[in-house]
C-alpha cells in the first residue's frame, strides 16, 4: 500500500508512525504496512538512499532494543515506500529525522 502525501517531511507529533515497506528478498510479494508508536527515542531504525542519491530508501540498521526491533516488524534491507503517508521518492538524506532513526551507528 502506498500512501500519497505532502512533500513535506516531518517527524510529526503523531502518536504512532506508518512505514510502507517491501522486502523482496524475505520473500514478501506485497509492500506491508508496520505501525510503530512514536516515542521520544524515535523509531529505532536508520535508513540509507533517497533523492539526493537517486536511490530508493532502505533501512540500513535496526537500532538494539529500539522501538522497530521491539516490533519486529521491520528489518535490514526493507525499502521504505512511505513513511506517515510521504512518499519516499520525495524524502530526502534528512529521511533519518523523520523517521527517528538517530542513534549510533
Amino acid at each position: 500500500m502506498m500512501v500519497q502525501g505532502s512533500q513535506d517531511v516531518r517527524a510529526s507529533a503523531t502518536a504512532k508512525a506508518t512505514v510502507a515497506a517491501f522486502a523482496a528478498s524475505e520473500g514478501h510479494a506485497h509492500p506491508r504496512v508496520v505501525e510503530l508508536p512514536k516515542t521520544e527515542e524515535g523509531l529505532g531504525f536508520n535508513v540509507m538512499g533517497g533523492k539526493e542519491q537517486n536511490s530508493p530508501i532502505y533501512i540500513s540498521r535496526i537500532i538494539p532494543g529500539g522501538v522497530a526491533d521491539r516490533h519486529g516488524g521491520l528489518k535490514r534491507g526493507d525499502q521504505l515506500l512511505s513513511v506517515n503517508g510521504v512518499v519516499s521518492h520525495v524524502i530526502t538524506s534528512r529521511a533519518d529525522v523523520a523517521v527517528g532513526g538517530g542513534g549510533e551507528s
